[in-house]
This record gives structure tokens, sequence and C-alpha cells, in this order.
């Protein structure tokens, strides 16, 4: 096999494995910031209505509709701007 059918052939599977990847971590950083676990002490007297939950709210929203593939286009939205360059 040449390299450009190899990248042909791995390209998608390890653009899956990227998302997967990203939506992991969008996850976990919403869930640290809502549900305090894992626990991060910066988040511990963090206020409900603040931007950092704004955040964790975009974080969350936006790892489970990557991580369950609803249109990662459609998914850009929830996420922060931060994490955007990683995704698209």
């Amino acid at each position: 096999m040449d390299l450009p059918q190899i990248a042909v052939t791995w390209q998608p599977r390890l653009l899956g494995l990227l998302r997967i990847a990203t939506a992991l971590l969008l996850l976990q950083h919403g869930t640290a910031k809502l549900l305090g676990f894992p626990h991060v002490a910066m988040f511990d007297t963090m206020p409900f209505l603040s931007l950092l939950s704004l955040a964790g709210f975009l974080e969350l929203g936006g790892g489970i509709l990557l991580l369950f593939a609803y249109g990662p286009a459609r998914s850009l939205f929830f996420c922060p701007a931060r994490w955007r360059s990683l995704i698209s």
C-alpha cells in the first residue's frame, strides 16, 4: 500500500476517534464545573449564575451532542470559542 491509499483508508477512523476524544474532554470540563466531578478546587465557590457556569452548560451540551454525532457542525454552536478550533 502506498501512503495516499493509507491516508484515505484511515482518515475517517482517526477523525471519528478525535471527535470522541474531544467530546469526552468537553464532558469532563462541563461536569467539573456543574456537578463537581471530577473535583477541581477552583470551582468550589463558583456561583450558579456566572460566566463559568454558562461555559459549563455549553461544554456539557456540546460534549453530549458531539459524542452522539448529532451534526458536529451544529454542535459547534454549543461549544465555547476556545474549543471550536479542536473540533472543526
